[in-house]
């Protein structure tokens, strides 16, 4: 059905917070997504972004592309059926992909894993019963969800353009943007 492309840098972050972190942009963006304010992984947030990124020195950033095979770019598809493919692909790329990123903080002492999108760990968030999270040792933000802007970073350090459905087509590949922050000391 598809296949998978993984792609990784290492960026300084003072490079990534002058030009391609944009907090009160990307809020806005936010506030336009269902998930907002209904996942703890998703703004609003009780603490300022750029604090996050003031305490680390690098991100290990990394693309992962989902190259759709060819007999399925061929087809025409209704909206829902699009949703559903792309749904379906993402999710279980971003299972496996998740488990990865908190492997790989855990195996670099003072770092933060950065998901591709929102939190997947519940069906319903503890946040809408106004509870405590439900899982806090594996929910993690997003690059976007703290201000990152995705389609720059992507453009400049991997040469990817990110690209969408349309016309009841899918995409050549679709691009999941994640990362580990890591502190200066991270060997």
């Amino acid at each position: 059905m598809y296949q998978i492309r993984k792609t990784e840098t290492l960026v300084p972050v003072r490079e990534i917070v002058k030009q391609d972190i944009h907090a009160d942009k990307y809020i806005e963006y936010c506030r336009q997504c269902p998930n907002f304010g209904i996942k703890w992984s998703c703004p609003p947030y009780d603490f300022d972004v750029s604090s996050v990124w003031s305490r680390y020195a690098d991100l290990n950033l990394i693309a992962v592309q989902i190259y759709f095979d060819e007999a399925l770019l061929k087809k025409t598809y209704s909206e829902q059926e699009l949703n559903h493919i792309q749904n379906r692909c993402i999710e279980e790329v971003r299972i496996e992909l998740d488990c990865e990123l908190l492997a790989m903080e855990q195996t670099t002492p003072g770092s933060l894993a950065l998901y591709p999108g929102s939190c997947l760990l519940c069906d319903s968030c503890s946040r809408t019963r106004e509870m405590k999270c439900a899982h806090p040792n594996q929910m993690r933000f997003s690059i976007e969800s703290l201000g990152g802007d995705v389609s720059a970073l992507t453009e400049k350090y991997f040469g990817i353009e990110l690209k969408w459905a349309k016309s009841g087509t899918l995409p050549e590949y679709l691009t999941l943007v994640c990362g580990l922050l890591c502190e200066k000391n991270h060997g």
